[in-house]
């Protein structure tokens, strides 16, 4: 596990536990409130997840905008760096970014798998105000301004329902593509069993993907 120098720690639980900056912590309650206000959104469902798996969200001193580990005893913690506003339009696009590529590391990597957290880090950043107009300018009240943040929201602003941008962008195959592939080396008697079982996850992957657009097509239809 990696050593941290936390500025700020915030498990959402019953019992807050909070130390260090004032002004980040309270950002990111400010955060979690506001992504928690209004039924059925992308922010109540992560801040939901978050509670029920107790994961802490931890301001540090590191070079990414955000990250997670999941620890050996299957804790998870979230790491934001201390160095960003603390502000909501900023917080929750990561935090959201974060619990996506939480969700989808039990899945092989594949263009929808990708897709997912492109699309939670892009809908969590457009429930709090994000306009795309604005874009790099994460946040407009501060200047705000992140390329990389800006590309991944951008991504699914382009790319939804499109797969062929999002294996363009990070150079992955399709879940289609990848069943196709390994069908081949079934009828060809290539360690059988092991690619049935490849092929038994991507079945797997596919309906949970299925599952995934349906919400995000109710989510874009009461915009």
């Amino acid at each position: 596990m990696k050593r941290i120098s936390p500025v700020l720690c915030l498990c959402v639980l019953p019992v807050l536990a909070i130390a260090g900056d004032d002004r980040l912590s309270a950002g990111l309650r400010q955060t979690l409130a506001a992504m928690e206000d209004g039924g059925g959104s992308v922010g109540e469902m992560v801040v939901n997840e978050i509670r029920d798996r107790r994961i802490a969200v931890i301001f540090q001193r590191q070079e990414p905008a955000s990250t997670y580990e999941v620890a050996r005893d299957k804790t998870v913690a979230i790491y934001l760096s201390d160095a960003l506003p603390p502000e909501p339009r900023i917080l929750a696009p990561l935090i959201a970014r974060e619990i996506g590529l939480l969700t989808v590391s039990s899945m092989i990597e594949s263009a929808e798998s990708h897709y997912m957290w492109h699309s939670l880090m892009a809908r969590a950043w457009r429930e709090l105000g994000g306009e795309p107009r604005t874009l790099p300018i994460i946040d407009e009240d501060s200047g705000y301004k992140n390329e990389a943040m800006a590309g991944e929201i951008a991504l699914w602003l382009r790319a939804r329902y499109d797969l062929s941008a999002v294996s363009r962008f990070h150079g992955v195959r399709t879940i289609a593509e990848l069943k196709g592939e390994i069908a081949g080396k079934i009828s060809a008697g290539d360690d059988v069993f092991r690619n049935q079982m490849i092929l038994y996850w991507l079945e797997r992957d596919e309906e949970v993907f299925r599952s995934f657009l349906q919400k995000e097509r109710e989510w874009i239809l009461s915009r």
